[in-house]
């Protein structure tokens, strides 16, 4: 593919995980390096965050980190990316991750993980975005929030503009297969 693509990859900084997650980030960042295109993240150090952007780097590929100031103050910032902007708040943070993507994947998370992904999901619903989102339901992670979603459409609290919003992948081989489907 001649253009660059910017991927954009929601995950945890947490480092006391399961460490088949970390797997999983690694292989999404060395298949993101190999397609060529560059990984958008938090730029962290830690957690999935940090095993995601170094297997990236490590494959030869761009890394563009998008972090709060607070967070490179604490050091926790991986030195070593392509590309690190610095910003001053969570909001600015998730705009510039979202006006940067192609695309949307989240990784098994906590609550900012989450919070990335219902906003670049209620964005994409409203029409500010059509770029497509990926969930990698690793390991059944997001199993309940799937459900969540299913029992909010059963509901009649998300209607068919909800239908076909995102995608759901097992693992990053699945990811990137929707990935290269959807962006052509």
């Amino acid at each position: 593919m001649d253009t660059l693509r910017r991927i954009t990859v929601y995950c945890a900084s947490a480092t006391e995980v399961d460490h088949r997650h970390h797997d999983l980030a690694e292989d999404l960042g060395r298949r993101i390096a190999g397609a060529g295109w560059e990984v958008v993240y938090g730029g962290g150090s830690t957690g999935l965050m940090g095993t995601l952007g170094r297997a990236a780097l490590t494959a030869g590929g761009r890394v563009r980190g998008v972090i709060l100031d607070r967070f490179l103050d604490m050091g926790i910032g991986l030195r070593e990316v392509t590309e690190m902007e610095v910003v001053g708040d969570l909001r600015p943070r998730k705009a510039r991750m979202e006006e940067l993507a192609d695309a949307c994947v989240a990784l098994p998370g906590g609550f900012g993980t989450l919070e990335e992904l219902s906003e670049v999901i209620v964005r994409r619903q409203v029409g500010f975005h059509s770029k497509p989102i990926v969930i990698a339901n690793h390991l059944g992670f997001f199993d309940g929030l799937l459900r969540f979603i299913e029992t909010a459409r059963a509901g009649g609290f998300i209607g068919a503009d909800g239908d076909g919003i995102f995608d759901v992948a097992s693992d990053a081989r699945e990811v990137m297969e929707i990935l290269e489907r959807r962006l052509g």
